[in-house]
């Protein structure tokens, strides 16, 4: 199991939860390389885009700003990009290999979240006083 900051694994060494600030230190210091080593970095980096989009939103979340649903909507876009991305390196087209199964539900709810924050972004405003 997955989430934007760690990871679960349960292998026959044990059960582990290791966060993405091991994960990219393992890639720094040589540990993963080929496949796990670029998804993860494509990992880390929906993470950054994630946290980027997040402040993206809450600085200029007042504002009203044309365009600002659709800026997050984009942020969003690229990140469940990124997402994928790194499950297809480390698990092929279909989400299962050798490096085990994937199951993007997270990915997916966000994808439909974009759809909807794009479509009727009237839902999210403030009602005018």
């Amino acid at each position: 199991m997955q989430g934007a900051v760690y990871r679960f694994q349960v292998s026959g060494y044990g059960n582990l939860l290791i966060p993405i600030t091991r994960d990219v230190m393992y890639v720094v210091n040589g540990v993963y390389s080929g496949k796990t080593a670029l998804s993860i970095i494509m990992w880390s980096l929906g993470t950054l885009l994630l946290a980027a989009t997040t402040v993206f939103g809450l600085i200029h979340a007042d504002n009203n700003r044309t365009g600002f649903y659709r800026r997050i909507g984009l942020g969003l876009l690229a990140v469940c990009i990124c997402y994928l991305i790194s499950c297809i390196i480390q698990y092929g087209w279909f989400f299962s290999g050798p490096a085990g199964v994937s199951i993007p539900f997270g990915i997916f709810i966000m994808f439909f979240w974009i759809i909807i924050v794009h479509k009727y972004p009237f839902l999210f405003k403030k009602p005018d006083q």
